[in-house]
């Protein structure tokens, strides 16, 4: 009858599975990328989902050297008035060049 739902719960049910199994394990380890490591083969999908979030930095150097750059930029009166796309090229451009990787 409604062949969208069938589709939807074929997506859903692989993680609704790894939710359930989660739920219930016993979690061992305070390492949080120690704990995904080993459970990867039995949640692949919750293991790649926590690797992506886990990989975030809360806070580093090199963002806060690219907002010292950029407010340097947007304060500069002659650079003001540039867009904003513009300057964070300009900073990228930079960052890119102290890296050689430009």
């Amino acid at each position: 009858m409604f062949p969208q739902l069938q589709t939807i719960e074929w997506i859903y049910k692989p993680i609704d599975d790894e939710l359930s199994m989660y739920t219930t394990m016993r979690k061992y380890t305070d390492d949080a990328l120690e704990f995904w490591n080993e459970t990867q083969k039995i949640l692949p999908i919750l293991s790649k989902v926590a690797k992506i979030f886990l990989g975030i930095e809360a806070s580093s150097s090199p963002s806060e050297r690219s907002f010292k750059e950029l407010r340097y930029l947007v304060s500069n009166f002659t650079r003001n008035r540039m867009h904003p796309e513009f300057n964070a090229t300009l900073v990228q451009l930079r960052n890119s060049y102290l890296q050689e990787t430009l």
